[in-house]
């Protein structure tokens, strides 16, 4: 169309975007994808929200291509598998390279199986997510940490250690129990009577006012019930020897430190030295685990409100052994209370997986 001034008139095709056109390149109008019809609207481009596959595209989100929290980069590829890690990747090592396997990246961006992802792989001889050594669990490089049972004394909390030979029922000098403790043996001043034991003052030479060599029996004193202290002798109250009122045991030793727990004792090894765990000089117990007093090596202890420590979870709770439970957020990935991670990228508040796209 001729205008005025003999002109042409804006049309379709004279590179100029006028009355209502969505573009127009001139001579370029038609060419195809990324550029304008030969109607001067649109045509097929990366951003139009459709996904041009033979043009080569691998993805096509429209406005949202290049935004962080998009899979799309703004040339329509994706973000994952061009070998840069993006805010919402665990791991960008290139398409070719995202292949998975123990250390490296999936095909999704996401890490492969590794030491400190809370769960025992490979060869991994454990794995609990935070991996800090600590007595009982595991070393950086998902390795045993020092353990009951590893055969090495971890001095504290162990005081021997001699690993599959530790047992329950360990009796004897040199034996060790199965909670890395030296067992009881006959000459430790305390009175075993489960193993058989009825005195142990710790001497037992077989004489009279001693015990015998296999702290089965006490050998008597002959003057032991005459109300004098005689030789071998700590007491002699008489007949009232083993009474409720007297202090004085049968057989002329205090009750208090006989290593038996005697009426009215709370406790009597023998020793009361009054150590953490053991008895006090009166027999009396001393500060122990579950006296609702926090003492010793302990973190925490809520008197008759520990939890036991196989079924305690959450924060704050205390266990019977007076440490905190477990919980969701202290970084080990507790799999026996279902969680399947603990405080890592992809990780929500209870501590299961989510997804990190």
């Amino acid at each position: 169309v001729c205008g005025p001034g003999c002109v042409f008139a804006p049309y379709c095709g004279d590179s100029v975007v006028s009355n209502g056109e969505q573009c127009d390149e001139g001579t370029a109008n038609g060419s195809g994808y990324g550029h304008c019809t030969s109607g001067c609207t649109l045509g097929p481009r990366c951003g139009d929200g459709v996904v041009q596959a033979s043009s080569g595209e691998a993805c096509d989100d429209g406005a949202s291509n290049g935004a962080s929290n998009d899979p799309c980069r703004s040339d329509c590829q994706l973000k994952c598998g061009d070998g840069v890690k993006d805010p919402n990747e665990q791991c960008d090592n290139g398409a070719a390279s995202n292949t998975g396997g123990y250390d490296g990246c999936n095909p999704d961006c996401t890490l492969g199986p590794r030491c400190g992802d809370g769960v025992k792989n490979g060869t991994e001889q454990c794995d609990d997510g935070k991996n800090d050594g600590t007595y009982g669990t595991c070393n950086p490089g998902c390795t045993l940490a020092g353990y009951c049972g590893d055969s090495v004394v971890q001095n504290p909390p162990e005081s021997c250690d001699l690993g599959s030979a530790n047992s329950a029922t360990a009796y004897g000098q040199n034996q060790c129990t199965n909670q890395c403790k030296a067992a009881p043996y006959c000459g430790d001043h305390q009175v075993d009577g489960v193993f058989g034991e009825t005195c142990d003052d710790g001497v037992n030479s077989g004489q009279p006012g001693s015990c015998s060599t296999d702290c089965k029996s006490f050998i008597p004193l002959q003057t032991c019930g005459n109300g004098v202290v005689n030789a071998g002798e700590q007491c002699d109250d008489g007949a009232n020897n083993g009474t409720q009122a007297s202090k004085c045991d049968t057989h002329c030793q205090w009750k208090c430190g006989n290593g038996v727990k005697d009426p009215g004792e709370a406790c009597d090894d023998g020793k009361n030295t009054g150590a953490y765990g053991t008895c006090n000089p009166n027999c009396t117990l001393a500060a122990y685990c579950g006296d609702g007093i926090k003492n010793g090596p302990e973190s925490c202890d809520n008197d008759g409100f520990n939890v036991s420590t196989a079924t305690a979870y959450g924060p704050g709770i205390c266990t019977t052994a007076c440490t905190f439970a477990p919980y969701c957020g202290d970084g080990r990935v507790d799999s026996q209370f279902g969680e399947q991670c603990d405080s890592t990228p992809t990780c929500d508040s209870n501590c299961k997986t989510s997804s990190p796209h």
